[in-house]
């Protein structure tokens, strides 16, 4: 996913407030390569598993967070599918990119083919050459 890293709010934390096609939010900045303001091409992990989310009727995926620490990130996204029996990973889509959440309430629930809202109260952002 392209992101363009607006500002880099704590240096020795590596968390930067960033805005791709989908909305806006704060980020911790992984891997080897140094944080650096503009456009960059990243991966999202999200390494909260997700204790609650709720159906939402229409809309479109997105993201969104305050840009303040410790706000957390909302996401809006498809669900894809969901993994069977023990396995609580489940495929969604934030626009054309697919992540990997750990949602371990109500799975059997979730709408596959349909939207889906939660927060989780960090994303971490992995570079990569585009």
């Amino acid at each position: 996913m392209r992101v363009d890293v607006l500002e880099v709010l704590g240096p020795s934390q590596e968390v930067v407030a960033f805005r791709c096609d989908f909305g806006s939010a704060l980020g911790r900045w992984m891997g080897g390569v140094p944080v650096r303001l503009g456009t960059s091409s990243v991966e999202f992990d999200i390494v909260d598993e997700v204790s609650e989310w709720v159906e939402i009727d229409a809309g479109s995926t997105a993201l969104s967070g305050r840009l303040e620490l410790g706000s957390g990130v909302r996401f809006e996204c498809e669900v894809l599918r969901v993994g069977e029996g023990e396995d609580s990973v489940v495929e969604v889509r934030l626009g054309p990119d697919v992540l990997l959440v750990e949602i371990l309430s109500r799975k059997s629930d979730l709408p596959v083919g349909g939207l889906v809202s939660f927060w989780v109260a960090e994303v971490r952002l992995y570079p990569y050459d585009a």
